[in-house]
């Protein structure tokens, strides 16, 4: 004859296990962030200027100074918060250029890490494109809790006057953020992307995954 098992022991069990869990979970979210020693450049302040969807500013555009983290773009544009809803894919671009200083290039490439963005993001490094945070153009793929890495390519720098543009739309929430960018080398960049992606969103994954089974295990 087979062995019984309480209601207590199988509950006493899945406490066990999901207290397993949190425990490794919160393992990962503080061994992850080994970024803490590396040096990034981050900005605090922006100039920003808005133009229509798939334009870019010209000699024209009248650029405001900003401060980073940045929420406001919308408020100062429309008046409101949420802005005119929907726009969809004909929005407003919102702007956002630095200047980088000189010493951050030594002829390699360089990456930038973006924390939080709302919605879409393209990434331009001295007037060329070179990333964006959506694969099709005609799909809303919102950025909601998801870190960016780009990285902006040793071919296009100059030896002076470098300049990063970030150029946001946001198709049909009518909501526009940016957090402060960092731009260190694109090793670096890429351990803080990967620690923050891991801590936003492979582990909300893994614990989703893993306490799913142990409820299967404490209904049986």
């Amino acid at each position: 004859m087979g062995k019984r098992y309480s209601k207590d022991s199988a509950w006493g069990c899945c406490s066990v296990s999901a207290a397993t869990v949190t425990l490794c979970l919160l393992s990962m979210l503080w061994l992850s962030p080994a970024q803490a020693a590396q040096t990034l450049n981050t900005f605090d302040q922006a100039d920003w200027t808005v133009t229509a969807a798939n334009s870019r500013p010209d000699a024209a555009s009248e650029w405001q100074r900003v401060d980073l983290p940045d929420s406001h773009a919308v408020l100062r544009h429309e008046g409101r918060y949420l802005g005119d809803r929907p726009h969809g894919f004909d929005a407003p671009w919102h702007w956002y250029r630095l200047r980088l200083d000189d010493a951050l290039f030594d002829g390699s490439d360089l990456g930038v890490f973006i924390p939080r963005y709302a919605d879409r993001i393209r990434v331009y490094f001295n007037g060329e494109r070179v990333a964006r945070s959506f694969r099709d153009p005609t799909r809303v793929e919102l950025g909601w809790n998801r870190p960016f890495h780009g990285v902006l390519p040793a071919r296009l720098q100059r030896a002076h006057g470098n300049t990063l543009m970030l150029a946001l739309d946001s198709p049909y929430l009518g909501r526009v953020q940016l957090a402060r960018p960092r731009i260190g080398t694109d090793e670096t960049v890429n351990s803080l992307f990967e620690s923050s992606y891991l801590m936003r969103i492979r582990s909300a994954e893994i614990a989703a995954g893993v306490l799913s089974v142990i409820a299967l295990f404490g209904f049986a």
